[in-house]
């Protein structure tokens, strides 16, 4: 109204405002502008012949346009157009947007990545598997012992093993070991290991003898001192 209360606030203003039309009429106009006698010029028509103010609120700079008209009573009225630059605001939403597809891609990536290396590490452990041997019902009707082993790593894979094989008609190779370290280097070593042991007792007889052998190997070229 002329006095430059502010009588009625449409749904539009009101989010914009971030308040009620109970809340910005109880507060009045003054309290959304810097200028405090903005109101008071735009009724007047003073220094503005575009109506056109600028005000900052809540760090937003708002362009405010007023007009006026004389009611049938002659007073003056006048009404308020709220606007701003939304410019900045589109630019950060679309480097969220693009942030967010980003975070979304490298996701799929890692997910993608840990499909395959769970579906490696299943390969690995089933390849460990079959590398231990499993012949015992032979070993019992030969050897007239029974012989039973099982081995469940703690991870997908590891590096306990055993071995056990004829090495000739009268004597048998039987070893337990336990790699130090888990996981995949740890079930590397251990094939390793298994290899030079069925490779040396297929000949070599003395217990010693493979052992000195496979730690003479073992050493060679183990930068990890495993």
């Amino acid at each position: 109204n002329e006095q430059g209360e502010v009588v009625l606030v449409n749904p539009e203003g009101q989010r914009l405002l971030d308040k009620t039309n109970h809340q910005i009429i109880k507060e009045g106009f003054h309290s959304i502008v810097d200028d405090p006698e903005l109101i008071e010029k735009a009724l007047q028509n003073e220094d503005n012949p575009n109506n056109i103010f600028e005000s900052v609120y809540k760090d937003r700079i708002l362009a405010i346009y007023v007009s006026t008209i004389k009611s049938n009573s002659g007073q003056t009225i006048g009404s308020a157009a709220l606007f701003r630059d939304i410019t900045q605001e589109k630019r950060l939403d679309a480097e969220l947007r693009e942030r967010m597809n980003d975070l979304e891609e490298a996701n799929t990536i890692i997910q993608d990545q840990s499909v395959r290396m769970e579906k490696e590490l299943r390969l690995g452990h089933d390849i460990q598997q079959s590398l231990l041997s499993r012949d015992f019902i032979s070993l019992d009707q030969d050897l007239g012992i029974s012989l039973y082993a099982s081995m469940t790593p703690a991870t997908e894979v590891a590096g306990d093993f055993y071995e056990f094989f004829f090495q000739d008609e009268h004597h048998f190779c039987f070893c337990v070991g336990d790699v130090s370290g888990k996981g995949v280097p740890a079930a590397l070593f251990m094939a390793i290991t298994k290899a030079l042991i069925r490779s040396r007792a297929s000949y070599d007889l003395s217990t010693s003898s493979i052992l000195t052998h496979i730690n003479s190997e073992l050493e060679l070229r183990n930068e990890s001192m495993m």
